[in-house]
């Protein structure tokens, strides 16, 4: 089956990369972390200046509403019905990194 998210696994400590930037973040999300168990894809868009990423964004933001419902992932999550029709979002959500870029 094709998931993007782990219907069938246990919970327990998931192994982490072996870099001090992951184990620091392992360390600080470890509930997080252990129950992330999703797969995903990004795209990351390099753009020259702010005036090309907001009329890039101008051209691209009609067709983003479709993205969430096509990319949809399974509902389920150890075994129970989660009521949501992509767990993998919920999941996601719950990450500090999260959402657009800050640019403070």
């Amino acid at each position: 089956m094709a998931a993007g998210a782990a219907p069938l696994a246990r919970l327990g400590a998931v192994p982490t990369t072996d870099d001090l930037r992951y184990h620091a973040m392992s360390e600080t999300y470890r509930h997080v972390a252990d129950e992330q168990l999703i797969c995903g894809a990004q795209m990351h868009v390099d753009v020259p200046d702010r005036d090309s990423a907001a009329r890039a964004l101008c051209v691209i933001n009609p067709g983003l509403p479709p993205l969430p419902a096509l990319s949809a992932s399974s509902p389920y999550r150890l075994g129970a019905d989660t009521s949501h029709a992509s767990r993998r979002s919920v999941v996601w959500q719950r990450r500090p990194t999260c959402g657009p870029r800050s640019t403070n």
